[in-house]
């Protein structure tokens, strides 16, 4: 719960010092760039961009404001902004073929234990957003062979459990950026392995 304050007290914060330093600046400025993308200050009345990045002033007063997460695009005169794009951090697992490599994973992530994918369970995702803090994460992935159970013949048969920000559409799920991963191919014979892996992140 700590860390979930944390973010939105830090998204507030930002808000409120784009609407502090813009809105009175608006008159004075001489041009307006979303995402280097000019846009007529005309179009921008009555539109609050929550997701951004940075909001600075070049030596003619022009006004450029970085919202990665918005897709701008100017029309007969008009500025379009779609809504953000909801990136989560997504944990999945992937079998190819399903069933091939008998192996089972349990994450961790920040020593909280998430969820334990076996072979034979399929392809799945979840989101593990509440667990990703600001800064340095670490990820264990705890890998035990399943016994009696031979693995697939197949050489490029792959079970794959990855972690990083994406996106859910319905029932699809795209991981952008790997961020931690553990790989288990057929000729792997450990009956028992950890993987440990630390990398950054950002509140999303």
């Amino acid at each position: 719960m700590s860390m979930k304050r944390t973010v939105v007290v830090r998204w507030l914060f930002a808000i409120v010092a784009v609407a502090v330093i813009v809105v009175p600046t608006l008159v004075l400025a001489q041009r307006i760039f979303i995402n280097e993308v000019e846009v007529p200050a005309n179009a921008m009345r009555n539109r609050t961009f929550t997701s951004v990045d940075a909001v600075r002033f070049d030596g003619s007063g022009d006004i450029h404001i970085d919202a990665p997460r918005y897709n701008i695009s100017v029309q007969a005169g008009q500025a379009v902004a779609p809504p953000p794009t909801n990136v989560t951090y997504q944990l999945a697992a992937i079998s190819q073929p399903i069933g091939s490599i008998p192996y089972e994973v349990t994450v961790f992530l920040n020593g909280q234990p998430v969820d334990t994918f076996r072979f034979d369970r399929g392809n799945s995702a979840q989101d593990v957003s509440h667990l990703v803090v600001d800064g340095t994460n670490r990820a264990r992935f705890v890998c035990r062979r399943v016994p009696n159970v031979m693995a697939s013949r197949v050489p490029t048969a792959q079970f794959r459990v990855v972690m990083g920000p994406g996106t859910a559409n319905g029932g699809t799920v795209s991981v952008d950026r790997i961020d931690a991963a553990v790989v288990i191919e057929a000729t792997e014979q450990r009956e028992y392995f950890v993987q440990e892996i630390v990398f950054e992140a950002r509140p999303l």
